[in-house]
């Protein structure tokens, strides 16, 4: 697969992963409102897609997939990118940082948190970005003074290694490593405490038993992977 592959997805192999949602959640009244106009023929850019081994995760267009998903389409027009874990963190900061719907003063913390651990902060010689230019770097949308004081209440590691003053943006600091299989698993036990508790909802016995069928052929392509070594 090439980088930056515009294809079709299957929406059943397309990974939801919260750590790539800066938002607090999504907007129901803009998924509705983008789906209307889907249907009344409007184009939208494709999705972008994180490609982790043979996983993929949204990193742009958890609106624009949700409205196609509520449409009932199995498929979705998404660019695909090979990315490292780093990558799909910067790529899910920026991507929400500098269009879309405005994003809130938390999400836009969200949105630093994601930029840091992603290591976006570090240039290619090695070097630290300034508090500005990290400012820059996140669409303008928080000052650097803030940048200085969440980068000194989240990432104190980071905050030593860059000097004193707001204005300061060299040394080594280095954000605290992601537990990135812990995070896995939290999401997977999660997400199947979500689908028992739609499953609960169900009144269709049809519904049911197609529901039944699929988690049963998961369950078994999951114990095929029970022994085996991750993939990435």
């Amino acid at each position: 697969m090439s980088t930056d592959d515009i294809q079709l997805i299957e929406m059943q192999h397309i990974t939801r992963d919260p750590r790539y949602q800066v938002r607090n959640q999504l907007d129901p009244k803009l998924v509705k409102q983008y789906a209307v106009a889907m249907s009344n023929g409007a184009e939208f850019p494709p999705i972008h897609l994180a490609q982790l081994g043979a996983a993929l995760f949204i990193v742009d267009g958890w609106h624009r997939q949700a409205a196609q998903h509520s449409l009932g389409k199995r498929e979705v027009c998404a660019k695909v990118t090979p990315m490292t874990e780093d990558e799909a963190l910067r790529a899910s900061a920026l991507a929400n940082a500098k269009h879309g719907k405005p994003l809130k003063s938390s999400e836009r913390r969200n949105v630093f948190q994601n930029f840091i651990q992603g290591k976006g902060h570090v240039k290619a010689n090695g070097r630290l970005m300034s508090y500005r230019e990290i400012s820059e770097a996140l669409g303008g949308q928080v000052g650097h003074t803030t940048v200085f004081n969440w980068m000194k209440a989240d990432f104190p590691t980071v905050f030593e290694g860059m000097g004193v003053g707001v204005e300061r943006g060299k040394g080594n600091g280095e954000p605290p490593p992601i537990d990135v299989q812990a995070g896995y698993y939290r999401e997977a036990v999660q997400a199947f405490h979500d689908g028992l508790s739609m499953y609960k909802l169900l009144t269709n016995p049809v519904d049911r038993h197609e529901l039944i069928q699929q988690v049963e052929q998961a369950l078994a392509v999951m114990k095929t992977y029970e022994h085996e070594a991750p993939e990435f």
